[in-house]
């Protein structure tokens, strides 16, 4: 938690020498805010990210730039990315046979500004085609399109509204905040087997293999380019779904990374 000062961290290592592994997966020493939540920034605790650092015994970071800036308080930092249960909770693949194909966002409604850029991108094909823009998220979006389709986020039926997407996209601006994110979208989409295009960014790039698991556009036009060609071929929506869902499998489902789990505590345990 980023609220107040470390004093609860600093008794557990400090006082009772407890051994702790820190874990995160976002770039928390950076003051992110959105206006929604700008009153509630005021009581965040950024600086305190060092300080915990530098007192655990191992931290969990979800990719390399997470890791670079821990090393300067730490040198037992571990890159261990985000898993995703296939077994229990992301275990179907999407129909690839409906008529009409949906682009989908999930998100909170913080980091729902990232979808300004697509908008006019939307606006584009839905002149084109017969498209259905679902964003899934805990706020409904104020956008004017005629294609958009709001479902409120639920823990419980999470799993069927991701699959109602053919199209997973993650737009993301290039900035610090950014660079720490883990992809989290774009693994879930890719575990159900649905086509993704994503912004170059951080991890992102890590994840996708251009035109081979997914698509990764950076410009109006790329984004443009991408999504026509894949809301045109079903084969190759197909055919990257499935790519996506291997990689998801292979890489970072729990399954594969228990190894990885596993050899962290036993190196912990030594320390």
């Amino acid at each position: 938690m980023q609220f107040g000062p470390p004093i609860f961290e600093f008794i557990l290592c400090k006082v009772f020498k407890k051994k702790v592994l820190y874990d995160f997966d976002d770039a928390i020493w950076l003051k992110n805010h959105s206006d929604s939540n700008a009153l509630l920034s005021f009581t965040k605790w950024y600086t305190k990210v060092n300080s915990i650092c530098g007192w655990v015994t191992s931290i969990q970071c979800g990719n390399q730039y997470l890791a670079n800036y821990a090393k300067q308080f730490n040198s037992n930092v571990n890159i261990v990315p985000t898993s995703i249960d296939t077994i229990k909770k992301h275990n179907r693949i999407i129909d690839y046979d409906r008529e009409t194909i949906t682009i989908g966002w999930t998100g909170s409604h913080s980091t729902m500004h990232y979808l300004d850029f697509i908008v006019p991108i939307i606006k584009l094909l839905e002149e084109k085609y017969t498209i259905q823009f679902l964003v899934i998220s805990d706020r409904n979006p104020a956008y004017e399109l005629t294609s958009l389709q709001y479902c409120k986020w639920n823990k419980e039926s999470e799993i069927d509204d991701l699959a109602k997407i053919d199209i997973g996209i993650m737009p993301l601006k290039n900035n610090e905040w950014a660079e720490g994110k883990c992809a989290f979208k774009g693994l879930q989409y890719m575990s159900l087997g649905i086509s993704t295009v994503m912004s170059p960014v951080g991890m992102n790039n890590q994840l996708i293999q251009h035109g081979e698991n997914g698509f990764l556009a950076e410009s109006e036009e790329e984004w443009l380019e991408n999504l026509s060609l894949l809301i045109e071929n079903k084969q190759l929506r197909k055919k990257i779904g499935l790519a996506g869902n291997q990689t998801i499998q292979n890489q970072y489902s729990v399954e594969a990374l228990k190894p990885v789990y596993l050899d962290l505590f036993t190196k912990m345990s030594s320390i």
